[in-house]
């Protein structure tokens, strides 16, 4: 199943909302980096791996997309899709 079928929760309250982003591609004019942006999501994750909360970053490339992710983490766990093919996770032990 991918993140789309996630409810979203907050800590200690019931479902809130589905996660609603976008799934098509972003155009956006962008000087020496051509036009086609593609919108990423970024899911934080608690202990369980059930969403806490989602954001969306735009980037050329999947590299830059999981960068602009790692600058939006503090220490949380996070994933980066796109569409629905998993890019990344961030804040997970290395095994």
């Amino acid at each position: 199943m991918t993140p789309s079928g996630f409810r979203v929760e907050r800590l200690g309250v019931r479902p809130v909302r589905r996660a609603a982003f976008p799934l098509s591609r972003s155009v956006v004019a962008s000087p020496g980096r051509g036009l086609s942006m593609e919108r990423y999501r970024v899911f934080c994750l608690d202990g369980a791996n059930r969403i806490l909360s989602a954001d969306s970053v735009e980037a050329n490339s999947d590299a830059e997309a999981l960068s602009k992710a790692a600058r939006l983490s503090l220490g949380d766990r996070r994933e980066v899709w796109l569409r629905d093919r998993l890019i990344g996770r961030i804040g997970y032990p290395q095994p």
